[in-house]
């Protein structure tokens, strides 16, 4: 069942306003945890899912991904996704995923960013009291829901639904190569998280040194297309493409701290294979 996420009625308190009350910085949040998981909301202001805005910075060789096309890849191995993740990570991702969770505090209220089909959004919910995911997949937010741990958002990462301070932390899990623009993505995570909370991002990335490099280059090149191909071989062509152009991990801290986020962590895992990123909201 999906149900039409509205604007809060005439008097409610607007993010405009900026910083509000431990009452009202709620409130949309509370009118999405009203419908219970049963229910997926829909952004009544947006089509596109993740914005068409700015190339990355500091990864000018990187094409800007298409919004359309990543919604309809993503729509299109929504069912088989977690599956893909496991045997291609050799089930690694189910330990990277808790450590960003771990990495995330705990606390009432959790943002899962570009939830998918909500793997992150499970650990989060043993850490934090309630768990609101956003995603612009329909079937990806159809087999999270099936799974339970969160509320759910068809929604768009550069134009998130909730008021200023809504959130005790915002964390983001293998989706920043599919945002066109991450310095608006990392203002608009920092926008809805209190201060003092965390945004964390846990990324694919290159690991560093010529051997583990080379090795690594032929598995996200050969293998990856190849075992992907089972399922959709343009979508897992994409992640071999982005993997080998996403910036490197300091690029993307220099970003974070650009957005106006302070005392940004890198945490390296599996050799560098993946990236954790932890950074405090003044």
């Amino acid at each position: 069942m999906s149900v039409i996420l509205n604007e809060p009625p005439q008097g409610a308190p607007s993010a405009a306003k900026g910083r509000r009350s431990e009452e009202s910085r709620h409130y949309l949040v509370s009118e999405i945890l009203r419908f219970s998981q049963n229910d997926i909301c829909v952004q009544n202001d947006t089509e596109a899912g993740i914005a068409v805005g700015a190339p990355h910075g500091g990864a000018d060789a990187m094409k800007v991904p298409d919004p359309q096309a990543v919604r309809k890849a993503f729509g299109r191995i929504a069912r088989r996704y977690d599956l893909l993740n496991t045997l291609l990570s050799l089930g690694l991702h189910k330990a990277w995923r808790r450590r960003a969770a771990a990495l995330c505090g705990e606390g009432r209220w959790a943002l899962d960013v570009c939830v998918g089909t909500g793997d992150l959004s499970r650990r989060l919910a043993r850490r934090f009291r309630r768990v609101v995911g956003v995603d612009f997949s329909r079937p990806m937010l159809q087999v999270a829901q099936r799974r339970g741990g969160a509320a759910l958002i068809e929604g768009d990462a550069l134009a998130l639904p909730f008021g200023d301070d809504a959130f005790d932390c915002a964390v983001i899990g293998f989706s920043l190569r599919n945002v066109a623009d991450l310095g608006a993505l990392f203002r608009e995570m920092a926008r809805v998280v209190r201060p003092g909370g965390r945004v964390v991002s846990l990324e694919l990335t290159r690991p560093p040194g010529p051997l583990l490099g080379w090795a690594h280059r032929w598995y996200v090149g050969a293998v990856v297309p190849a075992v992907g191909a089972l399922v959709d071989r343009e979508a897992y062509r994409h992640l071999a493409e982005t993997v080998g152009a996403f910036p490197e991990p300091e690029a993307i801290a220099a970003i974070m701290a650009e957005s106006g986020l302070r005392e940004v962590r890198i945490q390296r895992l599996s050799g560098g294979i993946v990236t954790i990123h932890v950074a405090v909201v003044p």
